[in-house]
């Protein structure tokens, strides 16, 4: 499973999601996954064990969506469809004035 951000960046997986996400924060303190995570309070790495323990919840609540690995979208794909190398060419026929 892979996980995409609002922005459309793809992780690979959710301990990848969660160092974008801590990334983009600033501290802790108001962190979306503060609360859930107080449970794994006394483990070396919290975080990282409630993200491993909990992947759907965390990707929720971090702001990613869960994609399926055959269903991975691009950032200029919003539908899914696989776009070919030469889509954005025009056609020969159309080059040359021919319909």
């Amino acid at each position: 499973m892979k996980f995409r951000s609002k922005t459309g960046e793809v992780a690979l997986t959710i301990e990848q999601a969660l160092a974008q996400f801590c990334d983009s924060k600033e501290d802790c303190d108001y962190c979306e996954i503060r609360e859930p995570v107080q449970q794994y309070a006394g483990t070396k790495r919290p975080c990282h064990e409630y993200v491993r323990a909990n992947p759907h919840e965390a990707a929720r609540l971090m702001g990613y969506e869960v994609v399926e690995d055959g269903n991975v979208l691009t950032k200029n794909d919003s539908k899914g469809e696989s776009l070919e190398a030469n889509m954005d060419k025009p056609r020969i026929c159309e080059v040359l004035g021919l319909r």
